[in-house]
């Protein structure tokens, strides 16, 4: 059951509203609806999603050392990443965190900061690569070392707070930190602090060999980055490979998926692929291994689960029907008892239009609405129908899903937030209570996941063509949600597939 709105909060919304609407007709405060949206509903930890270059050239034409240490591989790597965002400042955000509401806002330096941690997740140290463009050699070594220093003392201080919380905290304990130490100017070590909290952060990890632990998406949640920047990197270094693989972990509030998956297939067109893997079949990597990615008991309690399904019969079924993998994929999910009845939430990439950046949408869908039980299968030429019309509604910005994010973007975001959290059955019965997203051209796509409603989950698909170990294909199918809730998803997803099949044969 929703919790009740208070009066307060009903009467301060009925005299606010018309006030923000009229702001917007007259276009004096147009906010962006997606990124309210995003920067109101999903700002833990758990909330943020992943995307991975595998195999990436680190030394370029094969060069560098026959012997390879982990000191060379950060020092090139963190060179590197800082050339690849000087030159996309497009992926270049910084975040800033209100009571209810995580904004994003354009950052001039291309800095990275490189984390260390040990083996209990605690940060031990840090080396700052700072943009030589934006000021990056004006402090020296000395000021550097007690700058690092508080922001180490901080961060383990604040590691398991809320993210919401935790930047703001990190912060002020780092100020602390450097007010204390006597005989500096400890507001210009602030300025250089609060430059590395806005960086983009770095962690490399050391593997000896290749296996299938590698496609195992990194615990980001155990081992965090600084706050105020919006992209956290884990690199892993395959050394019998010579390869990097590089996973970015993303805040929604910053990022959307379709940008960053362009960016890091331009990165690797860059540095070149020194390995590309051929992934684990389906059923064997373990298969539907998973762990909490939420941080801290304040923050909802999210698990993901990642695995290789080979959705190839889904995609043919599709082709041949005319209709989207995505929607051949919920269509057959639908049959399983676990989405049975269930109401989908479809991403749909939306180009920049009037006025808006290029956005994502949702599209809400229930495939029981378009077939019965004797004969399941009849109804999906109109549900394709139906799908592919809320997908042209969503991208040209004139949906229902786009009507209720502008809504709430006409509120100030305290009202707004207790407004979406108290209204919990409409906003189910808008974007629904499982959320789907795909990206064609990514290897891993690691699924966000709201702070709250979607009670079901949330899928994220990658390719469904990326090469499996002993031939075909596999897809990177990944789930976030509570774990009771999403436990069952890939042997129903399985099960939807072999079901598709078996029709095909029919």
């Amino acid at each position: 059951m929703s919790p009740t709105i208070p009066l307060r909060v009903l009467a301060l919304s009925a005299l606010a509203a018309p006030w923000y609407a009229l702001g917007w007709a007259l276009r004096i405060r147009r906010p962006d609806p997606w990124r309210r949206t995003v920067g109101l509903g999903l700002r833990g930890e758990g909330s943020k999603f992943a995307l991975c270059a595998f195999g990436l050239a680190l030394f370029p034409d094969g060069a560098g050392p026959s012997e390879v240490g982990i000191g060379q591989v950060e020092s090139v790597a963190a060179r590197r990443v800082q050339e690849t965002l000087q030159e996309d400042p497009g992926e270049r955000w910084m975040l800033s965190f209100g009571r209810a509401l995580v904004s994003r806002r354009r950052s001039s330096a291309a800095d990275v900061c490189l984390l260390r941690f040990d083996d209990g997740g605690a940060l031990e140290g840090l080396d700052a690569s700072f943009d030589p463009r934006v000021g990056g050699d004006s402090w020296t070594p000395g000021e550097r070392a007690k700058v690092g220093g508080a922001i180490v003392a901080a961060h383990r201080a604040t590691s398991a707070l809320p993210e919401w919380d935790r930047p703001g905290a990190l912060q002020a304990r780092m100020r602390a930190e450097l007010a204390a130490i006597p005989g500096v100017d400890a507001l210009r070590l602030r300025r250089l602090g609060d430059r590395l909290l806005a960086s983009t952060t770095l962690t490399v990890e050391w593997r000896e060999r290749n296996d299938a632990e590698r496609f195992g998406p990194p615990p980001f949640a155990a081992r965090r980055g600084l706050g105020f920047g919006g992209m956290h990197l884990v690199a892993r270094w395959i050394a019998d490979r010579r390869a990097l693989d590089l996973w970015a972990n993303l805040h929604h509030a910053a990022f959307d998926g379709a940008p960053v998956q362009e960016w890091l297939s331009r990165l690797e067109r860059r540095w070149g692929l020194a390995d590309v893997p051929a992934f684990p079949a389906d059923g064997g990597h373990d298969a539907s291994r998973g762990f909490r990615c939420s941080a801290g008991p304040a923050e909802r309690d999210l698990h993901l689960i990642a695995d290789f399904i080979d959705l190839t019969p889904l995609h043919r079924w599709g082709r041949e029907e005319g209709a989207p993998v995505v929607a051949a994929l919920i269509w057959w999910l639908a049959r399983e008892p676990e989405f049975a009845g269930r109401r989908f939430g479809v991403a749909v990439e939306v180009p920049a239009s009037n006025g808006f950046a290029r956005a994502v949408d949702l599209i809400g869908i229930r495939p029981a609405d378009f077939s019965t039980p004797a004969a399941p299968a009849d109804g999906f030429a109109e549900f394709a129908r139906a799908f592919a019309q809320k997908a042209e509604l969503a991208r040209a910005r004139r949906g229902p899903t786009f009507a209720a994010m502008r809504n709430a973007a006409l509120l100030p975001a305290g009202l707004a937030s207790t407004w979406i959290r108290a209204k919990g059955e409409l906003a189910a019965a808008t974007f629904g209570t499982i959320g789907v997203t795909m990206l064609r051209d990514a290897k891993v796509f690691v699924a966000p996941m709201a702070d709250f409603g979607w009670p079901d989950g949330f899928l994220a698909l990658g390719s469904t063509a990326l090469p499996a170990e002993g031939g075909g294909s596999v897809t990177s199918v990944t789930v976030k949600g509570e774990a009771p809730a999403i436990a069952a998803y890939p042997a129903a997803i399985r099960r939807a597939v072999a079901r598709c099949a078996e029709s095909k044969a029919q």
